[in-house]
């Protein structure tokens, strides 16, 4: 990726100065980005997946089982907010991301629009709330260890639940399908719980930020 020169001059002065607007780099075997929004200056965090996972092509609220969503499964600073494969040019990549412009979250270029309003007030103006780069890096590479957590899960429990219902819809077995269909599921959220409990005991708290994304 190109990177584009963000103009910051008319932005508070603050550590995002030293920054790079893009950041690459790969984790847990995964692309990982980081990029900086050009208006209002936050970051934003990514990581890409191929079609071995089974949560590629799959938005954020997907329910993998039993209403067990993509983003409920997932821990990272105020969750998941995008999943796609328009980050790069390779359509083979499916990203899921977050971003750090959530209420709480200081984000200097919209700091520096606000002020050009006479009286505007904003619950922003916090420079110690930015989520810098550090910040952001680290919480990149722990979104990549979780769903690398699920991948490798992947084979031994959800593959292998697919092909058992698969298996029993092809022998046309209707009352047994629904009964093992039911028995599968409950195996299979067992299974991404069991995944998302040792995810949680695995990463560093995160920040407190509100639910809202602004």
């Amino acid at each position: 990726m190109t990177e584009t020169k963000i103009d910051k001059s008319n932005w508070p002065r603050g550590e995002w100065d030293n920054e790079p607007d893009i950041l690459e780099f790969t984790y847990s075997g995964y692309k990982c980005q980081i990029l900086r929004m050009s208006d209002t200056g936050h970051l934003n965090g990514y990581v890409g997946i191929t079609k071995t996972h089974p949560f590629f092509n799959k938005g954020q609220s997907n329910q993998i089982v039993m209403e067990l969503s993509i983003e409920s499964l997932l821990a990272v600073h105020g969750g998941i907010t995008f999943a796609d494969n328009t980050i790069s040019k390779d359509k083979n990549i499916w990203w899921f991301g977050f971003d750090c412009a959530h209420y709480g979250d200081f984000c200097p270029g919209m700091e520096a629009n606000l002020h050009t309003s006479p009286g505007a007030k904003t619950s922003w103006h916090r420079p110690e709330n930015y989520r810098n780069i550090e910040y952001v890096k680290k919480e990149v590479e722990s979104l990549a260890k979780q769903l690398k957590a699920f991948e490798e899960e992947k084979v031994a429990g959800l593959t292998k639940s697919a092909l058992q219902i698969e298996s029993l819809k092809k022998k046309s077995k209707v009352g047994k399908l629904i009964e093992k269909y039911n028995k599968i599921t409950e195996k299979t959220r067992d299974i991404l719980l069991k995944i998302r409990e040792k995810n949680t005991k695995s990463t560093t708290p995160r920040l407190k930020s509100g639910a809202c994304t602004c």
